[in-house]
């Protein structure tokens, strides 16, 4: 048996990869479940097409966690370094655990440039010689 979340995951992937009319996805989709049994997958599959978009549209936005207020040339700054696009949408959060620096999340990936990690890296550099 497929899960709901794949399921869910290639009804997005049609519509939103494919280029597929969303209404003759879900109709189709309905209908199939409905004709072979499986009308209880029908919730759990819209619950997960709603995680999965949300999934997408963070995955497309910058999510920029700080430990203090930045300037909007930092900001800039850390858009450039993690190649987003201008017209990408941009989160700005402060986090209190952060010493310094920064850490960004933009298309699935995380950019970790705080001053913890950096202390990290310079010891992890200075044992290893």
């Amino acid at each position: 048996m497929i899960s709901s979340k794949i399921i869910a995951r290639s009804l997005v992937r049609l519509v939103e990869d494919e280029g597929v009319d969303p209404n003759k996805v879900a109709t189709t989709f309905i209908d199939f479940a409905n004709q072979n049994n499986l009308s209880y997958q029908l919730r759990p599959v819209l619950e997960n097409i709603l995680v999965e978009k949300n999934q997408r549209i963070t995955a497309k936005s910058l999510r920029i966690f700080l430990a203090e207020p930045a300037s909007a040339a930092s900001i800039k700054a850390i858009h450039q370094y993690v190649n987003a696009p201008n017209n990408v949408a941009v989160e700005i959060l402060i986090d209190e655990r952060l010493i310094g620096g920064f850490i960004a999340y933009y298309d699935g990936k995380m950019y970790d440039a705080s001053l913890k990690n950096n202390v990290q890296k310079l010891k992890e550099a200075a044992l290893s010689v």
